[in-house]
Formats: structure tokens, sequence, C-alpha cells
């Protein structure tokens, strides 16, 4: 039994320092200004968590343990590129690492939700609503607004954050634009009906009264109505067509 034991304490070992090797070098590469270096970290992040998501080695269990860290946490180093990429001219190659950039964050935090706190820094949120801005792409549009969903999801004080950044607006504006297409404004729909739904009453301690706050479908459509005519409608096809299941 202590054979076994120890064995799997080895396994485990040797599993960690694959994950470290890895994540090390695409960090590197990820933090690079050449862009076949970046897109090198990007394809090794994706082949990781694909690899962790078709339960192969290295195991879940591994990566969870490490990504509680700050030095390999993947959704940390993602956040950092996208602030970078940022500051650069958004023609289409920079879309395009920015786009895969976001899709590889979304599977960071759906792998390790815990990470998700990430986005109750307002420093991070706002970079996600910039994305929403006009002059971004549509592609980038629809990836962050797919971004949102992953780093909301159970994750109430973050939405808070998300509102109090005027966030709603930002999503509103793309679907009144003239100039969104009709791809964004479905992804948008989708997010409006994320949004609305109600979310459980708080029980936990409270440490801080302003994000420990709960709101229900009628409270979030008043605050939505503000930049959307349309909230009514929306409401209703979530209770009927119950696209989340039961509310």
């Amino acid at each position: 039994m202590e054979k076994i034991r120890q064995n799997q304490e080895i396994l485990e070992s040797e599993i960690k320092l694959r994950i470290q090797h890895i994540l090390s070098q695409a960090f590197d590469n990820l933090s690079s200004y050449d862009p076949v270096n970046m897109r090198e970290g990007q394809r090794s992040i994706e082949s990781l968590m694909a690899e962790i998501c078709l339960g192969g080695k290295p195991g879940l269990k591994e990566f969870c343990e490490l990504q509680d860290g700050f030095e390999l946490n993947i959704a940390t180093q993602l956040i950092t590129c996208l602030e970078r990429l940022l500051g650069k001219d958004t023609n289409h190659p920079i879309s395009s690492h920015i786009c895969h950039t976001l899709e590889l964050l979304q599977g960071s935090l759906l792998l390790h939700p815990a990470s998700r706190s990430l986005f109750s820094r307002h420093i991070n949120m706002n970079i996600l609503l910039d994305l929403l801005e006009p002059q971004s792409e549509p592609e980038v549009h629809i990836a962050t607004l797919a971004t949102l969903v992953a780093a909301l999801v159970d994750n109430w004080d973050n939405v808070r954050v998300f509102e109090s950044l005027n966030g709603l607006a930002s999503v509103a504006s793309l679907m009144k634009s003239k100039n969104s297409t009709q791809k964004v404004k479905l992804k948008v729909a989708e997010f409006l009906y994320f949004y609305l739904i109600p979310e459980p009453t708080f029980s936990g301690p409270i440490i801080n009264k302003k994000l420990n706050i709960r709101r229900s479908t009628e409270e979030k459509e008043l605050m939505l109505a503000k930049y959307l005519h349309n909230v009514r409608s929306l409401v209703k096809d979530l209770q009927e067509l119950t696209p989340f299941g039961e509310l």
C-alpha cells in the first residue's frame, strides 16, 4: 500500500514538472513581440488544455494546483498579453492574435474557475470592455462576449464589477450600432440572456456590501432598460424558452 502511494506521488510530481516546463516555455513565447513566437506560445497552451480536457496526462488535479499559484497561472499571462496587444493597431493580424488569446482565456477560466477572481479587479475587467469598442473587428467583439460569460458565470462579484464599469452600456451599444454585424448582434443577445438570469440569494458572510448584492431578473431588466428598449421581449423569451433550464 505504501509502495502504491509513493508511486502515485512520484507520478504526480512528474506530471507537475511537465506542466511547469510546458507553461514556462509557453509564457516566454507569449511575452515575445515576435508574432511567430507568440503564436507558438498560444499553441502550447492550447495543446496542454486540450490534453487535460481529453483526460490524458497531465491531469486536471495537478494542473489546477499549479493554477492556484500566481507564477504559472495561465489567465494572468493571457490578460497581460491582451493588455499588450491592445496597445497595437487593431489590424487583422493583431485581431487574430487577440481572438486566439481570448479563446484560450475562456478555456483557462472554465478549467480553473478560481481564476475568474482576476476579473474582480477593475483593470482586468476594463481590458475586456475596451475590446468591445467600435473600432474592434467583429470577430473580436464575438470572442470578447464569450469570454465575458466565462468570467462572469457563477461569480456575482464579477457581475457587479461589470455593471459598475458601465459594461451594460458597452454591450448595448453593440446591439444598437448600425455597424455591428448580424453575428455580433446575435452574440449580444446570447450574452444578455445569460446576464438576465436571476441570481441565487447570498448566504455567506458579508465582506463587501457593494459586491455582495444579488439581483433578480426584474432588477436587471430595469438596469438594462436604461440602454435598450426591447428588454421586455428578451425577458419574455428567457422565461418562455428557458435556454438555460428552469430559472
